[in-house]
């Protein structure tokens, strides 16, 4: 119309007009003029309810009539301030919304100089709203014309009733004064006797009682899926009698989440519904990655760089579909988000990709085949993730830059499009570059574009403006129920209406109430009090009258938690004027039903919800008749025989039987098979950390070093790396006693520590954010308060023996590739195990005339016991004692003196005495044999040996721990110089420790 009418108003987008809004309030709000409106205005709720107020105050003309009342508050006066500078500014654009068109447009109507005959025609406005000057003025200006013009009214001249249709008898005498003339309409004699009674006898002041229910249902029933479920079996009933979807309306007093578990109940049971709910766009899955996507660049401050954490969110998205180097699977792109999150990195675009490079670049050389291999897939995931970052990377990187706002859009749009988002469903997407199209166009026109806007500004804009712009509505399939708000359901007419979410608050609306709340004993109700209560009950008995052959109404009865809810006012009133008899006949009401719907089986109307009251019968009652039947049907077959697996599996795990296939045992003889080799002596070199891993818990060495399951670490970026800061500790103490040596006593050991220190600790600082330079420091104020402790120590150490011990080896290899000494081999009769390792420091005595040594680990952390190594539950001391005593001094050289744990944050060098050695040794190659047998014939049991293992371990999410320990299974033991008989899922009785005192 605005093409074909001078001077007419160009029509502004919702986008577009929600723009100039944001501008008119920025007016008010810049520079503190409107002192209440700074708190509200980054409200978004408040800034919608404001937007609607607006729409009002145009659809009534205000921006027309000066003789505003005077405001309550400053609030008030500073929002109608918005409202009149909101129409000022639409005037410098000459154009409207959608509201301020139709003043227009009801404006030219009447001021338009030629007038058609119009013989002929015939108009008819159905339940005219008088609700604005502008539906008023096109009233009268049709009624002034040569046509035929009926208007149609709810109302009753009845006194009985004089209070519900009183907000319809003021129209009624204006359309009367205009010379209009009053035909009734009676009730349709087809309708059901039920509905007929209610139009007739609902809101009277009259006694009389609706005596028959014909085509009224009432049903009640829990909140949520329950009463999904309910309308869903209402809605097939009424299928299954032949009336078309397409004669079914579904109405619902708000779009909420009563509403949502409606229509997920209807489609859950394969019933054709058209949800007709608006969408924003930000909840589209295409936007909602495009806006993921535009977010990581976005940095919020200068010298910020985009996070690590949303790159791998944004590779783990499925929408993102790249078409770079002819295609990338959505396997690849898992697979780089694991390999990004594996890297200890947390953020900028260059430093993912010098990390990724530095993981590329890393020798392949391991200490064992099997962490060789493990080695080798890292390097191979990592050369594989790197194009893929890299592309991405170049993809988003230039988008952070200063651009006007149409720059912007078309260069996220370019981003966008080069990562495959939106590739199949690009409606939404189109829609929101539309939108902000649209209104970078309306502020150029205002002026009040910058010339450029930072990035992250225009992420935020864009943000807000997915959330309040809404998507395009899809049309209905032939076929499908309707649904719409009850609102809309004026001049609207079916078969059969459903009402769903009649809880209290959505008939009255509580605003119709409020006022009645207030009112002293003896008081007079308000007129404008009683017109609104008026039009709230008019509201019901129109959308019971909106059904020409059925009315049902749902309501909820309980809560989620079970508690009591409220129904409808007006759904009271309506029971209430049902006599007893009706009400029995119509009226259902459940507080609550079994989770399975056991007793409630036409409730189970979608598949899973029959699958499982099936399997709940069939446990709960031996009933089997039903889950057979669903198994022979193709399309449960497969979820039926999934689920049984995994009952099954659990049902094993929780018997009080000895472990078995499904917590720990192997029982598949070409898995022994393979086992055995992968094992055995030709192709296994174990380590002693391996050997007490299976002493610790025979599942996480399955876990670990069968199936290679490599677990995601969820580091933050301000959490320690012990792992690195432990190796850096080793590094630092074999500098400190090489340069020790070397030094012979010419320099201080101060000035030696802090030269290993340095030489350490000196890395590259180039690139490095504030908040990796601050962590750097703090990490390297760890780091020398712990080797300044180490130097007491070590001073401590040397006191305690008549002759200072020597540091004759650091970091001794044997059996690496590359190292100085051969793999150490167990021999019991003909059968060999192999080991290799990495001993951190062997110190030499000099007592007596042969020498004696001894073997110490570092540890940066928490040291085992004396009495765990001497027990043989930790074999890496004892171990690598013997490789030392074969490998290093196997001619004699030196005698064992003793091991020991230094703790570095303890109190340093512990020793431990190997009473007997020689027995010792005899047990713990017995030891080590059991181990290796036990793993290669596949017993694995879920069986750990510490307490609280399931809060840390890094396996705690697959062992399935607890269902292990209620069950109190247990299993052999590996032999040992002092060990029960058997192993339990269960760590260990500790003295004074009941078992009633264990989860």
């Amino acid at each position: 119309m605005a093409s074909s009418v001078k001077d007419a108003p160009g029509l502004l987008s919702v986008p577009a007009a929600t723009a100039v809004f944001e501008e008119a309030l920025s007016d008010e709000t810049n520079g503190g003029r409107r002192k209440p409106l700074g708190p509200l205005a980054g409200q978004a709720g408040w800034r919608r309810r404001l937007r609607r107020r607006i729409a009002a105050w145009t659809t009534q003309e205000r921006h027309r009539d000066r003789d505003w009342a005077e405001p309550a508050d400053e609030t008030a006066a500073a929002e109608r301030s918005v409202f009149h500078r909101y129409r000022r500014l639409l005037e410098q654009l000459k154009a409207e919304d959608e509201a301020g068109l139709a003043v227009w447009a009801s404006i030219r109507l009447r001021d338009r100089a030629a007038r058609s005959g119009g013989d002929g025609d015939h108009l008819v406005f159905l339940d005219f709203p008088d609700e604005s000057p502008a539906q008023w003025r096109t009233l009268i200006d049709v009624l002034e014309r040569p046509r035929s013009v009926d208007v149609t009214l709810c109302y009753e001249n009845a006194e009985d009733r004089a209070e519900l249709y009183l907000a319809a008898s003021s129209l009624r005498e204006r359309l009367l004064e205009r010379g209009m003339t009053e035909s009734a309409v009676p009730s349709c004699p087809q309708r059901p006797a039920g509905l007929r009674a209610v139009d007739a006898l609902l809101f009277s002041e009259t006694d009389l009682r609706i005596e028959t229910s014909d085509g009224l249902h009432i049903r009640g029933g829990p909140v949520g899926m329950d009463l999904g479920r309910m309308v869903a079996r209402e809605v097939k009933s009424l299928h299954d009698q032949g009336v078309d979807p397409d004669e079914i309306l579904v109405g619902f007093p708000r779009w909420d989440d009563q509403a949502e578990a409606v229509c997920e109940a209807m489609r859950g049971a394969g019933l054709p519904i058209h949800d007709a709910a608006p969408k924003a766009l930000d909840r589209d899955p295409g936007v909602a990655a495009a806006l993921q996507a535009a977010r990581i660049p976005a940095a919020h401050r200068p010298g910020e760089e985009w996070e690590a954490d949303a790159v791998v969110r944004l590779l783990r998205n499925g929408r993102l579909q790249p078409s770079w180097d002819g295609g990338i699977d959505r396997f690849a792109l898992a697979e780089a988000a694991s390999t990004l999150r594996r890297l200890d990195v947390f953020r900028g675009g260059k430093r993912i990709l010098t990390a990724l490079a530095r993981e590329i670049a890393r020798s392949e050389e391991a200490a064992d085949p099997a962490e060789q291999a493990s080695r080798k897939r890292r390097i191979e995931q990592a050369m594989r993730a790197h194009p893929i970052l890299e592309n991405l990377i170049g993809a988003l990187d230039t988008l952070n830059r200063p651009r006007p706002r149409g720059e912007h859009v078309a260069e996220l749009r370019r981003a966008v499009g080069s990562l495959g988002i939106g590739r199949n469903e690009c409606r939404a997407l189109e829609t929101l570059w539309d939108a902000a199209e649209e209104r970078a166009d309306v502020l150029e026109r205002l002026g009040r574009d910058r010339a450029e806007i930072a990035w992250v500004d225009f992420v935020d804009e864009l943000a807000d403006l997915a959330a309040e712009t809404a998507a395009t509505p899809t049309s209905p399939a032939p076929g499908s129920t309707r649904t719409t708000l009850v609102d809309d359901l004026p001049g609207c007419r079916a078969g059969h209406v459903v009402l769903a979410g009649l809880v209290e608050g959505s008939f009255p609306r509580r605003p119709a109430v409020q006022p009645f709340l207030t009112l002293k004993p003896g008081e007079e109700i308000p007129a404008d009090a009683r017109r609104q209560y008026a039009v709230e009950a008019l509201r019901f008995a129109r959308a019971l009258g909106a059904a020409d052959r059925g009315a049902h109404l749902f309501y909820p009865t309980t809560d989620a938690k079970g508690q009591p809810l409220l129904r409808a006012g007006f759904l009271d009133d309506l029971v209430n004027a049902l006599s007893p008899t009706a009400d029995a006949a119509c009226h259902v009401a459940r507080a609550r039903f079994h989770p399975a719907l056991i007793g409630d089986e036409d409730l189970a109307i979608a598949p899973s919800d029959a699958r499982v009251l099936a399997a709940a019968k069939a446990a709960e009652q031996g009933r089997m008749g039903k889950l057979r039947a669903l198994a022979r049907d193709p399309a449960h077959r497969e979820p039926l025989e999934g689920a049984a697996a995994a009952l099954y599996a659990l049902e094993s795990r929780r018997k009080g039987m000895p472990f078995g296939s499904y917590d720990g045992l192997l029982e598949d003889a070409d898995a022994l098979g393979r086992l055995a080799k992968e094992f055995g002596p030709a192709e296994h070199t174990f380590s002693p950390s391996q050997l007490e891993t299976y002493l610790l818990c025979p599942f996480q060495f399955f876990s670990r070093h069968v199936l290679h399951l490599e677990p995601i670490i969820e580091r933050h970026e301000l959490d320690e790396d012990y792992t690195e800061r432990g190796s850096r500790l080793h590094d630092i103490l074999e500098e400190f006693e090489r340069r020790r040596i070397e030094a012979a006593g010419a320099v201080a050991d101060d000035r030696l520590l802090v030269e290993a220190v340095d030489k350490v600790l000196a890395h590259e600082l180039n690139d490095l954010s504030e908040l990796e330079l601050g962590l750097r420091e703090i990490e390297q104020a760890q780091t020398r308060r712990v080797i300044e402790q180490y130097a007491r120590q070590r001073s401590d150490y040397e006191s305690k023996s008549e002759t200072p011990p020597i540091p004759r080896h650091f970091e001794l290899n044997f059996g690496e590739p590359g190292a100085e000494h051969p793999e150490f081999e167990l021999a019991l009769g003909a059968e060999v195990v192999r080991l290799k390792g990495r001993i951190d420091r062997v110190d030499v005595v000099e007592t007596g005339p042969v020498p004696q040594f001894r073997v110490i680990d570092y540890k940066s952390g928490h040291a085992p016991s004396g009495k765990d190594v001497t027990e043989q539950r930790m074999l890496q001391l004892p171990l690598y004692a013997m490789a030392v005593e074969r490998l290093v001094y196997q001619n004699g050289g030196a005698a064992l003196l003793d091991v020991g744990y230094w703790g570095l944050k303890d109190k340093g060098f512990k020793p431990i005495l190997l009473e007997q050695w020689a027995e010792f040794r005899e047990a713990l190659i017995e030891r080590v044999f059991a181990v290796v047998k036990r793993l290669q014939s596949g017993t694995f049991p879920v069986a750990p040996q510490k307490d609280g293992c399931e809060s840390y371990c890094e396996y705690r999410s697959v062992c399935r721990i607890r269902q292990v320990r209620n069950a109190d299974k247990a299993i052999e033991v590996v032999p040992g110089p002092s060990t029960d008989k058997t192993l339990s899922g269960r760590p260990a009785k500790k003295p004074g420790r009941s078992k009633a005192g264990r989860s």
